[in-house]
């Protein structure tokens, strides 16, 4: 299994879920909107650090970004 587009496709998910832009999960990381773009279409690996932020921003476990935890979706809809 690759965990790490995986992890490219929830990034997108959950920024579409919320209706946001790549500008704004780049805010939270506190980098620019071309590096999270980078991270998103999997040209750069995102630090464990930057995924706990956004992790801990919409309240996600870090599971849900390796499609391990399917049921958070819920969660993340009613938010």
């Amino acid at each position: 299994m690759n965990y790490e587009k995986i992890m490219q496709n929830k990034l997108k998910e959950l920024r579409e879920i919320k209706d946001l832009k790549q500008e704004d999960l780049a805010a939270i990381i506190e980098k620019s909107r071309e590096c999270y773009n980078q991270y998103e279409n999997g040209k750069r690996k995102m630090s464990i650090n930057d995924l706990c932020k956004i992790a801990d921003e919409f309240n996600v476990p870090l599971d849900w970004f390796t499609g391990r935890n399917i049921e958070i979706m819920k969660h993340i809809k009613n938010q």
